[in-house]
């Protein structure tokens, strides 16, 4: 499915082809970067899950188990491992992470006082529904009509909404990039139209971008960058629009946001008060399979 967004050699976007042999499996930093995060401190073998984030680099752990970290790690699967990626969604869809009454995925699992999330939110079912295209592409567009038809989305307005223990509010850039992702394998002339929309209005985008991109901001200056978001929009304007979002990836590796050491990327940035960019030291796996995606659909083509 990924590669068909980008016409590389698979059959077309309707088949969703993500098996074929021409699938280039040859080592790379991605690869090698997902192998490494499959053991602690970001993954708890016992349970066979993804733990939401540490704190870097002292590692005490926060041990809730976030749903999205598993559907980007078979999303992650798709480029390096395909022959594997039916039976994890299998299990997943199997596990209590999944409701099968409501055909929706819980947000996560909340360690203490230990219980499955129930909040509903849009950017964890889109997120499902990509990984479900990977394994049958007609049941994935059956399940995108239902949620279109949901209260999860608001056809008039083209809003996708979160659900919270306040009730459902409109979601946030985040959501609506997830939502354009999903768009992109049923509709993809659609999506981009809709894309090109977006970035065309949203002013605050192309400030966080100049910022990443001089690694500078005024003193005062409000900053909150979030590195999931980021990774995002490179992810869906890779679609549309490659080199931009080649040039959007080398901006956000040489910034802040990443410490190439340590190969992790950080889960935000802001401003410190004194007209620096401060980035806060907490990693968590969400991003970190996320830039496993973005890095090697930008190896694939180098």
């Amino acid at each position: 499915m990924i590669e068909a967004l980008y016409d590389i050699k698979t059959r077309s976007i309707g088949e969703l082809d993500i098996g074929s042999k021409d699938l280039d499996r040859s080592p790379s930093n991605a690869f090698l970067r997902y192998q490494l995060l499959q053991f602690e401190p970001f993954f708890d073998l016992e349970r066979g899950a993804w733990i939401e984030s540490i704190w870097y680099p002292n590692n005490p752990r926060t041990y809730n188990l976030p749903t999205a970290a598993l559907l980007y790690g078979i999303i992650a699967d798709s480029l390096f491992r395909p022959e594997i990626v039916g039976d994890k969604y299998k299990r997943l869809v199997q596990s209590e992470f999944y409701s099968e009454e409501k055909s929706r995925f819980y947000t996560s699992y909340i360690d203490e006082p230990g219980f499955f999330s129930d909040h509903e939110t849009s950017f964890v079912q889109h997120l499902g529904l990509i990984a479900l295209a990977l394994v049958d592409r007609n049941q994935a567009q059956v399940r995108w009509k239902e949620l279109r038809n949901s209260n999860l989305f608001d056809k008039e307005s083209g809003v996708w909404f979160e659900q919270s223990s306040s009730g459902l509010k409109p979601g946030g850039i985040k959501t609506t990039m997830s939502g354009l992702l999903a768009e992109a394998i049923f509709d993809k002339d659609m999506a981009e139209k809709k894309f090109e929309k977006l970035i065309a209005s949203d002013e605050e985008r192309n400030r966080k971008k100049k910022i990443i991109q001089t690694n500078s901001v005024e003193v005062g200056e409000k900053v909150y960058i979030r590195t999931e978001e980021e990774l995002l929009d490179t992810f869906l304007t890779s679609i549309f629009d490659w080199e931009r979002a080649r040039s959007y990836f080398e901006n956000l590796s040489s910034s802040l946001l990443f410490d190439p050491k340590q190969q992790l990327w950080f889960r935000w940035v802001q401003e410190n008060g004194r007209g620096d960019l401060w980035a806060v030291n907490v990693c968590d796996s969400d991003t970190q399979l996320l830039s496993v995606i973005v890095e090697r659909i930008f190896e694939r083509r180098s």
